[in-house]
C-alpha cells in the first residue's frame, strides 16, 4: 500500500468527533507491505480499541486486508470514501464509514448503517443532498460555516460541522 502519511490527531467530523485517532493517509509516499505497515502502527503505542482512520485509500490494493487485520486486533476502523467510489464488498468489515456525498457515483449509500456510518455534504446548497438522502437510514452531516436553520437540521436529523472539521 502507498502511504503518504501516518499521524495522530483528534477526529473533527463524523460519529467519532473529538476522539483521538491514528490517521493513515494513502497516496504517493512509502510503499508498505501489510506486515511492515502493521508493525509500524503497533510501534505507535496502540491499545485495544484504538481508532484508525483510513483516508484516500479506496483505490489502494490491500485496503480491505488492512481493515480486516486492524479489526481482528480489536481496533476500530473508520474509512473515508465518496459516493463516486464503488461500494466495496468488504463494507461490513469496517467499524465506521464516513462517505462524502457527491452527485452521481457508484457507492450504495443505502447500505450505510444507522448509528454507525455517516454521509457528509460540503457546499453551499444542501437542498439536493437533503432531498436525495431523505430515505437513507445512516447518520447525515453537513460541513459548512454558513448559518443553517436549527429547524431544517432537526427536520432532516442532520449534524452540522464547521469548515475546520474537514481537516481531521
Amino acid at each position: 500500500m502507498n502511504i503518504f502519511k501516518i499521524h495522530k490527531d483528534i477526529r473533527r467530523v463524523g460519529l467519532n468527533f473529538g476522539v483521538p485517532a491514528v490517521f493513515i493517509e494513502c497516496g504517493i509516499g512509502v510503499n508498505y507491505s501489510l506486515e511492515d505497515l502493521l508493525q509500524k502502527l503497533s510501534g505507535m503505542g496502540l491499545r485495544k480499541g484504538s481508532l484508525f482512520v483510513i483516508r484516500d485509500g479506496m483505490d489502494q490494493k490491500g485496503i480491505s486486508t488492512l481493515a480486516t487485520a486492524l479489526k481482528q486486533a480489536n481496533m476500530r476502523v473508520e474509512v473515508e470514501a465518496t459516493t463516486r467510489d464503488v461500494t466495496p464488498k468488504w463494507l461490513p468489515e469496517v467499524t465506521y464509514w464516513v462517505v462524502k456525498w457527491l452527485p452521481g457515483g457508484g457507492f450504495n449509500h443505502m447500505a450505510l448503517r444507522p448509528r454507525q456510518d455517516i454521509l457528509l455534504f460540503e457546499g453551499l446548497d444542501a437542498t439536493d443532498f437533503l432531498e436525495g438522502t431523505r430515505e437513507v437510514l445512516c447518520e447525515k452531516g453537513i460541513i459548512s460555516d454558513e448559518p443553517l436553520s436549527v429547524d431544517l437540521l432537526y427536520a432532516y436529523n442532520v449534524r452540522l460541522y464547521g469548515k475546520d472539521s474537514k481537516e481531521c
